[in-house]
């Protein structure tokens, strides 16, 4: 071990007196007045009043053996952790609004602040992989149940090479008769189709406040919840059929000119102030026959299905389609 000691008296200008000025080095240590540092870089720490200065790369622990590093704020009960038992990165603030804030200066405009979570899993990426989720935690009103009441995660859909597609999930708490379930409210999923998006409503309602504006629908709007029935024995036959749209299949028989008839729809999602649309696919074969369709007695769960045949001909028995929607306020 090498092991140096100087010891130097300097005067003071300007004031009575001498100065003694003192440095240590050991190895490759040096202490020199204010400053510890390295002999080829002396100045790694500097100490001043209230002050310490740390000029180089800081490591704490070894791998494998961690320690906790704990930055205190200003006011009582705020601080950042390093946590090494749990191997995560602790803000803990109690006033409100407070947490984390990033800023960027730059003046560009792609110049905004980045936050990135990265998995990295290149040599076992998979389609389903989660690869970033953020939480919303919280406590229940007992103050002691701890719950996860929201979260937003991404995954990968397709990982393929050169036809990759990600998913965006935003999943909320719900109840169900036997316990609190997390359900995947709105998803966004990449397809493989340029620039287009998938957007999927779980079960639920959705709300909107304005107007609904529909742009390069080439297929038009697709309603799912679509069923079928054809009418049996007569035309004046009730029909049952639970879906907010469908096809009823009429029974075939002949109707004449200027002649109405009517048959009930039993629908369960039927409200009293429902729109029911409908409109008549006539199959009859008699060019002077004309079947125009209507509702009336709009009830809850069910309306009256009305066949006017307005032409000068009397229709053929033949079964026709009535395609229905159901509109509701609520």
């Amino acid at each position: 071990m090498g092991v140096s000691w100087t010891k130097e008296t300097i005067s003071n200008s300007g004031t009575a007196g001498t100065s003694t000025a003192e440095s240590l080095t050991i190895d490759s240590i040096k202490i020199d007045g204010t400053t510890i540092g390295h002999t080829d870089d002396t100045d790694l720490l500097t100490f001043a009043s209230a002050a310490l200065t740390l000029k180089g790369t800081l490591t704490v622990g070894i791998d494998g053996t961690g320690h906790d590093v704990k930055f205190f704020g200003d006011t009582s009960g705020n601080y950042m952790l390093y946590d090494e038992s749990d191997d995560q990165l602790k803000l803990h603030c109690t006033a409100a609004s407070k947490g984390l804030v990033i800023t960027n200066s730059n003046t560009s405009g792609s110049g905004g602040p980045v936050l990135q979570l990265w998995r990295q899993s290149a040599s076992s990426a998979a389609d389903a992989d989660e690869i970033g989720t953020i939480k919303f935690d919280g406590y229940d009103e007992s103050g002691t149940s701890y719950q996860e009441y929201a979260k937003i995660n991404a995954g990968i859909v397709d990982a393929t090479s050169g036809s990759e597609k990600g998913g965006l999930y935003f999943n909320i708490m719900t109840e169900n008769a036997s316990a609190n379930t997390m359900k995947t409210g709105m998803k966004l999923i990449g397809t493989a189709t340029n620039d287009e998006v998938n957007a999927f409503i779980s079960n639920g309602s959705l709300t909107i406040a304005k107007n609904l504006t529909i742009t390069g629908a080439t297929n038009g709007i697709i309603h799912t919840n679509r069923g079928a029935q054809t009418q049996a024995d007569s035309a004046t036959t009730a029909v049952t059929l639970n879906t907010t749209s469908g096809i009823i299949t009429t029974y075939a028989a002949t109707l004449a000119t200027n002649t109405e008839v009517q048959f009930t729809l039993t629908n369960s999602t039927i409200q009293a102030d429902s729109l029911v649309l409908v409109s008549m696919n006539d199959m009859n074969t008699d060019a002077n026959s004309h079947i125009l369709v209507t509702t009336n007695t709009i009830a809850s769960g069910s309306c009256i299905i009305n066949l006017f045949n307005c032409g000068s001909g009397t229709a053929t028995a033949t079964a026709c389609h009535i395609h229905f929607l159901v509109i509701n306020n609520s």
